[in-house]
């Protein structure tokens, strides 16, 4: 759910920085893919470690 809720949060400002300047689309497509990528990694690495500690 965190996952979730940060790619949310950071769609909704990269939505708003293009709704004031749309020639910025172009420019944050790629640092946002690979931003929510990172934060990707970032949550399964906390889920690997947390399903560890269980074993």
């Amino acid at each position: 759910q965190v996952y979730r809720q940060d790619c949310e949060t950071f769609g909704m400002v990269v939505k708003m920085l293009v709704a004031k300047d749309p020639n910025l689309e172009k420019q944050l497509q790629v640092p946002l893919r690979e931003n929510l990528g990172e934060i990707r990694e970032r949550c399964l690495e906390d889920l690997k470690h947390f399903i560890n500690e269980l074993d």
